[in-house]
């Protein structure tokens, strides 16, 4: 009998570029790769990401590409004026349903450093 893992329908989704080849979606930290079930999907893969640092921006309403954008660049002028360098490009990460009312969406500009 296949085991079936129920987390619910809210769960952080990552998106990593303006077209997304890969959705990453972050798990409970009480799981690993070792006691997650196998995805009943092809498609679908497991692979841990090592941790790494964030500077985060939150804000609410849609994530729509521009306002993404001016976050990220509010965001990297932060950084910048605290002498923080910058490890990769901007994440965006939205953490409620679609048919969440925008004024209630929770979302978030992320951006790693050392």
């Amino acid at each position: 009998m296949a085991k079936h893992l129920f987390l619910g329908l809210l769960l952080l989704l990552v998106t990593r570029a303006a077209v997304a080849t890969e959705e990453p979606v972050v798990m409970p930290s009480e799981y690993t790769l070792d006691t997650l079930p196998e995805p009943n999907n092809p498609a679908v893969t497991l692979r841990e990401v090592p941790a790494n640092n964030y500077a985060v921006i939150r804000f609410s309403g849609l994530a729509g590409e521009d306002k993404v954008a001016a976050k990220a660049a509010e965001l990297k002028a932060w950084l910048e004026g605290r002498g923080i360098e910058p490890l990769g490009n901007p994440e965006l990460a939205r953490y409620n349903p679609l048919w969440t009312l925008p004024f209630l969406r929770r979302n978030e500009v992320m951006i790693p450093y050392q």
